[in-house]
This record gives C-alpha cells, structure tokens and sequence, in this order.
C-alpha cells in the first residue's frame, strides 16, 4: 500500500512543480511590465562618456524572463553631456 501511495505522492508532486514553473515567468514578466518600467524608466539617468557625450538608455521593449534567463531589448541615444561645463 505504501508504495502505491509514493508513486502518486511523486507524479503529483512533479505535476505541481512543472505547473509552478510554467507560471513563474509569465508571472514575472507581468510584474516587470506593470512595476519594474515605471521605476526604471524613472531612475535612468544618461551616462557621460567623455565631456562632449552622453547616452541615455532605455528599455525598447518589457524583459522577458525563462527559467535560466532575463532577455532585455535597451535603446540608446546619443547627446550632449546633461552638464556641459564651458
């Protein structure tokens, strides 16, 4: 009896991870396209890169999360330094 009961207890437990696993990165990827944005795209800040230049950075497009992986899309764009000291 006990080792019909460890096999149902081992498929059903491999059934709830692989359901948990599958919903984790669509669970992310809604967070960051509703929270993560917002506050990134607040916080960045362009980057000098020497006294004539500058680039600002910003997401093209929401990171997408895997299981192994964060898969992110930036776009630049090049100016004057934000504090041009002349």
């Amino acid at each position: 009896m006990q080792d019909i009961a460890k096999l149902f207890v081992g498929s059903i437990t491999q059934k709830i991870q692989s359901a948990i696993e599958d919903q984790v990165p669509a669970a992310m990827n809604h967070i960051i396209a509703v929270q993560a944005n917002a506050a990134f795209a607040a916080l960045t800040q362009p980057i000098n890169v020497d006294h004539y230049a500058s680039i600002n950075l910003a997401l093209a497009t929401n990171p997408v999360f895997t299981k192994e992986a964060i898969e992110m899309s930036l776009l630049g764009v090049w100016g004057p330094p934000p504090s041009v000291h002349r």
